[in-house]
C-alpha cells in the first residue's frame, strides 16, 4: 500500500474512523479536518506490525500547519481502512516534533 491509495481510501468514503482515534481526536483537540489535512499533506515514514496485521505511520500538517500522525491500517473483517489513532508528534522518532 502506498500513500496514494489511503489518500483515495479518504477522498472515496472508503475509511473509517476507531473509536479510539474519536477518543483522541477530541481529548487531543483535533478535528476530521486535521485528520483530512494531515493524510493529503502526509507521507507514509514508516510501518508497524501488531498482531500480524500492518500499520501505516503518516506524518503530516493538521489543519492549522502544525505537525501531526494518523496511523491507518486495513480493518480485519471489512474492505475499508481505519484510522487507529492520531497523536501530535512528540517522540523524536519522527521527522517533525512538536
Amino acid at each position: 500500500m502506498n500513500i496514494k491509495i489511503i489518500k483515495k481510501s479518504l477522498l472515496t468514503n472508503k475509511m473509517r474512523i476507531s473509536s479510539h482515534a474519536k477518543e483522541k481526536m477530541f481529548s487531543r483537540g483535533y478535528y476530521k479536518r486535521d485528520i483530512i489535512s494531515c493524510i493529503m499533506s502526509g507521507a507514509i515514514t514508516s510501518k508497524q506490525f501488531i498482531k500480524n496485521q500492518i500499520r501505516y505511520v503518516i506524518e503530516g500538517v493538521d489543519d492549522d500547519g502544525y505537525p501531526m500522525v494518523v496511523i491507518v491500517g486495513k480493518h480485519s473483517i471489512h474492505q475499508y481502512l481505519l484510522i487507529i489513532t492520531i497523536m501530535p508528534p512528540i517522540s523524536k522518532k519522527y521527522r517533525r516534533v512538536i
